[in-house]
């Protein structure tokens, strides 16, 4: 009932891709990303402050290899997020920082500017975001209870400055976007939309269609801008990941203003999904993978 799947360790339903701690016992790893490079292979990307690097894990071999950082960028690399031109990393010492992609591969990390630790003065950041063609920065800070802005400019970046405030914000935990903004925070059903209009990003909540109980902390999402593509949240009050067909608000208009659930899985065995710091999702939808 439901939609609800129970995964396994002993049916392979669910298994154990990576361990990042026998990768190096110095490791200190708190977030993850996935990127797919010109020739659609896909990688795993993690920062780990304990070695002070960024790293890849190939999705098709499992093969790690460290995104170069001769300018000595990494110092405490915390999150990560990645586009179709590069991987970026915020580091609480030297703000955000980017690796380009080219089909060479990634060229080391540098500063951008603008996005000093100092210039983006949040107190207590819980995620980052680099939404729109564009490549702006979006910060959210719990201390400010604010997603704040910074506008890509072709020499730099503005200052961040804020954006979207709401009082829920000082419990936030993700933003990620699709063409609409998603800000998930802490309480039932917490998942906090905006879409864009001639004003800017407006406030638009939505419904949730075919769950048997209230989200109790919508801890993590991940979706790309394909509108086709399911919507993923982490619940982390009842340790389930949830799938959501999105709706369409124009042409042929499906469920709008409302998400559908089409899956939940759960992993009820020892230590399971005890501790999860993000999820990511393949491009094809056939690999959710949790950190």
């Amino acid at each position: 009932m439901y939609k609800k799947k129970r995964l396994s360790l002993t049916d392979g339903s669910i298994e154990k891709y990576y361990d990042t701690f026998n990768f190096n016992q110095d490791s200190n790893t708190g977030d993850i990303a996935i990127f797919r490079d010109s020739g659609g292979k896909e990688y795993l990307v993690i920062p780990d402050s304990g070695t002070k690097s960024v790293y890849t894990i190939s999705l098709y071999d499992k093969k790690v290899e460290n995104i170069a950082d001769s300018n000595k960028m990494l110092e405490k690399p915390f999150k990560v997020y990645t586009r179709s031109t590069g991987v970026y990393v915020l580091d609480l010492s030297n703000g955000i920082l980017k690796a380009k992609y080219t089909d060479k591969g990634f060229e080391p990390f540098v500063k951008l500017s603008g996005l000093s630790i100092q210039s983006i003065g949040a107190k207590d950041i819980s995620e980052f975001a680099i939404i729109t063609d564009n490549e702006n920065a979006y910060i959210l800070d719990r201390s400010q209870k604010t997603l704040l802005k910074s506008t890509n400019f072709d020499g730099g970046y503005s200052l961040p400055v804020p954006y979207l405030s709401k009082e829920e914000y000082a419990n936030s935990n993700d933003v990620f976007a699709d063409l609409s903004v998603y800000i998930l925070a802490e309480g039932e059903n917490g998942i906090h939309r905006y879409v864009s209009s001639l004003k800017g990003m407006v406030d638009s909540q939505l419904g949730i269609l075919g769950m048997d109980y209230p989200i109790k902390n919508a801890k993590y999402g991940f979706t790309i801008e394909d509108m086709n593509y399911g919507l993923y949240i982490f619940d982390g009050g009842d340790k389930r990941v949830l799938k959501f067909e999105k709706p369409l608000e124009s042409g042929e208009k499906r469920h709008p203003n409302e998400i559908l659930l089409l899956n939940q899985y759960v992993f009820e065995e020892s230590g399971g999904w005890k501790d999860v710091k993000d999820i990511v999702v393949d491009f094809k939808e056939r690999s959710i993978c949790t950190f």
